[in-house]
């Protein structure tokens, strides 16, 4: 039973007599799809309205769409109420290095959700998104943080887990109650060693004992290379452990299967235990393909009336929420090439597949009017039942193979939007290269020349010139002038050798300088003056014999004192220079 309440929120009905009324859940997007046809003798349409809401026991719903081409039944389509978190966006939303908590508390501010984390999460990571609503950063912290999310709309709280579901023993067996499959294995995307780089080139080899690798052989021994690089990591430590769970999934066969379960549990009491709910482990015993395994579900279709009808996706895969598109794994010398050739086989191919194709069922759908506006492509003729839709309408062409309700993987749109992850072949212009994108590792070694034309003229500025790297090869012989060279930047160290013809102007202070072997003929003449030499610096052995010359001696030079006792000889006195009044008589008397 549901409760049907209007925009305001008031009761409108309990809708009863419902038909092919189905839940649809996918941990993928953490939401989920209600679908159900209502007898038009039940409720009026004027009280059955889009944006009206749904409540089960469990969740509320909004309704999307309403279809009125059935003569006897409304089909109505729902997602769960997100509106609030759906409508509050974001031009861009960046954070560094914080706790999941850090964020939750921000976007939830004014959006009427609270969060709970119910397993403890106290990783750092980084986030850089454009243009993104509450709900999709929500999703993108699930890829980040390695969460799991349920939204409890009828309380209105976000809840955050380590991962969603319980091993409750539950099983599937193709003798009880595994009715049909459909199997797929592959190893396309195996690795046993992963190469993870962060932010600026951030390895984790300061962490892992020097390597830049990790190495998984849990399923071969042979060396598969590949490399994942996330710029929101600057932690080695968390690039690391992120890393290490990565290659725990990459080093293994990706197995999934979709499966038509007889739900017991829910018409028998004593099969209690094979009850299973979205996330849950369940282990899978195929009798018929000799394959057991443990599975977890990942997608669950349940029929509440008839549960004899309910199928479910079980995949050994992580979960990729939106967020995870972000990262780029990638094999290691892997190159994207479009040849002519690929193109004309590629065509050959999708035109074999047309002209070849197996019948499918054509069917019109109707509005309220009677007039068609949809046409649907489909391999039944139930809208319920098919699984592969081509659908057709104002909007555009698209295909899906997981029903009418999507996702729809190949489409064109009115607004003339192709998707772009199904573009195998041919030309892609620049202009559908999402920005950043295409990253040194994409490009051919050797492709960038000067005569290529793809570096704009001054376009390597000093920021773009990694240090070291111009070395003496690459300085043209007279390149470096007088214009190149900083004022101040030829110290000693830079000077090889040095003439005296060099020094033409300035002061050289002779503090600075040790002089060896001046001789007389490097002096000007008349330099040395008597304030150039220091007292008592000629000494006699500094004299030249005879140097000393009487127009030498300053007159009255020569004192008493300076003369040796002895000294003045008979032969040194001049006739007639004693005078009487140079004679003490006192001392000196002849009688």
């Amino acid at each position: 039973m549901l409760k049907l309440l209007s925009g305001s929120r008031a009761m409108v009905a309990l809708l009863t007599q419902l038909k092919d009324f189905s839940i649809e859940s996918d941990l993928t997007t953490a939401d989920k799809l209600i679908s159900f046809k209502l007898p038009k003798s039940v409720l009026p349409r004027s009280l059955l309205k889009q944006e009206y809401f749904l409540q089960s026991a469990t969740d509320e719903y909004v309704i999307k769409e309403i279809n009125f081409s059935d003569e006897d039944f409304y089909e109505v389509f729902g997602k769960l109420n997100l509106d609030s978190l759906r409508g509050k966006a974001y031009l861009t939303y960046e954070t560094e290095s914080v706790t999941l908590s850090t964020v939750l508390t921000e976007i939830t501010a004014d959006t009427g959700w609270t969060f709970q984390q119910v397993d403890a999460n106290t990783k750092l990571r980084t986030l850089r998104l454009n243009n993104v609503s509450v709900y999709q950063i929500i999703l993108e912290c699930c890829a980040v943080y390695g969460c799991e999310v349920w939204f409890d709309t009828l309380n209105r709280v976000v809840r955050f887990y380590t991962r969603r579901g319980l091993d409750r023993g539950a099983y599937v067996y193709s003798e009880l109650n595994l009715r049909d499959r459909d199997y797929q294995s592959d190893t396309y995307e195996l690795a046993t060693r992963l190469y993870p780089y962060g932010k600026d080139g951030l390895s984790i080899a300061s962490v892992n004992s020097g390597l830049e690798y990790i190495d998984n052989t849990q399923f071969t021994t042979k060396i598969i290379e590949r490399k994942l690089v996330d710029d929101r990591y600057t932690n080695a430590q968390s690039l690391y452990e992120d890393a290490v769970s990565i290659l725990d999934v990459l080093s293994k066969p990706r197995v999934s299967f979709r499966v038509d379960v007889m739900n017991l549990a829910a018409s028998r009491p004593e099969y209690n235990i094979l009850d299973f709910q979205l996330g849950d482990m369940v282990r899978v015993f195929d009798k018929t393909n000799q394959f057991t395994d443990i599975q977890r579900i990942v997608r669950l279709v349940k029929y509440p009336l008839t549960p004899e009808k309910n199928k479910a996706d079980f995949s050994n895969s992580p979960v990729k929420y939106s967020g995870n598109s972000s990262k780029q794994i990638a094999d290691l010398g892997q190159i994207l090439t479009s040849t002519k050739a690929e193109l004309n086989e590629a065509i050959d191919q999708v035109t074999a597949l047309v002209m070849n194709g197996e019948t499918g069922n054509v069917v019109m759908r109707y509005n309220e009017e009677n007039q068609p506006y949809e046409i649907l492509i489909m391999d039944t003729a139930d809208i319920n039942t098919a699984t592969r839709v081509w659908r057709w309408n104002m909007s555009g062409l698209s295909y899906s193979a997981s029903g009418y309700s999507g996702p729809y993987t190949t489409a064109i749109t009115m607004d003339g939007q192709i998707v772009a992850n199904f573009i195998t072949t041919g030309i892609l212009s620049a202009d559908r290269i999402a920005a950043h994108s295409l990253t040194a590792e994409k490009l051919v070694t050797g492709t960038i020349t000067a005569e290529s034309g793809v570096i704009a003229d001054l376009a390597i500025t000093t920021a773009k010139i990694a240090v070291g790297a111009i070395t003496t090869a690459l300085i043209e012989t007279g390149a470096v002038e007088t214009a190149q060279i900083a004022d101040g930047s030829i110290t000693d160290a830079k000077i090889v050798g040095m003439t005296a013809n060099k020094i033409t102007a300035g002061t050289i202070d002779a503090a600075n300088i040790n002089v060896i072997n001046l001789n007389a003929d490097s002096l000007t003449v008349g330099t040395i003056n008597g304030q150039r030499i220091e007292d008592g610096a000629i000494s006699a052995d500094k004299l030249a014999a005879g140097a000393v010359t009487a127009e030498k001696v300053a007159v009255g030079a020569i004192s008493a004192d300076h003369l040796a006792n002895g000294s003045i000889t008979s032969e040194k006195i001049a006739e007639g220079a004693i005078k009487e009044s140079q004679v003490n008589w006192s001392t000196h008397l002849l009688f």
